[in-house]
């Protein structure tokens, strides 16, 4: 059985815990509500693939990540530059998901891409335009923490009859 005293010192977790998810779910909003700000605006280009692969990134816990590794040419008035990034926020996921867009763009094909809106030779570029789904990761995550506070004030604190 949860005491009251148990309750409280699970409570003092939450006080730390859910000031950081709240940092965390901000900072990732913000992050998300750019890049489809980013999709929105961008304006249709043509690239020429270069190089299609696959990269493994670490994540912060030590998790392995997956991530297409395209380069492509971006043609300017002034002549062309590389580019790299694939989505607006250069994310990592499984490695279905990144084998899928490597496969997805073959080198030596010219295909449509994005570009935001602004000088072309210093504009950002990206081929998908999409977001990934740590957002919703990052609700989910925070529905858990309060769905569990919640569990643990109601059976510390059970309604009286």
């Amino acid at each position: 059985m949860l005491t009251p005293q148990l309750a409280r010192r699970l409570l003092v977790a939450f006080v730390i815990i859910v000031p950081a998810y709240g940092y965390v779910g901000f900072t990732n909003f913000i992050r998300w509500q750019r890049g489809r700000e980013t999709i929105q605006s961008a304006v249709p280009i043509k690239v020429a693939i270069i190089e299609s692969g696959i990269e493994t990134r670490t994540g912060s816990f030590g998790r392995t990540f997956y991530a297409p590794r395209i380069r492509y040419a971006v043609r300017t008035p002034d002549g062309s530059y590389i580019a790299r990034r694939v989505t607006p926020l250069d994310e990592a996921y499984t490695e279905g998901w990144a084998r899928d867009i490597a496969e997805r763009y073959r080198v030596g094909h010219v295909e449509p891409a994005f570009a935001e809106k602004g000088d072309p030779a210093q504009a950002r570029t990206f081929l998908v335009p999409e977001l990934g789904l740590f957002f919703y990761w990052t609700l989910a995550v925070g529905a858990v923490v309060f769905g569990a506070l919640a569990l643990i004030w109601r059976r510390a604190y059970p309604a009286k009859q």
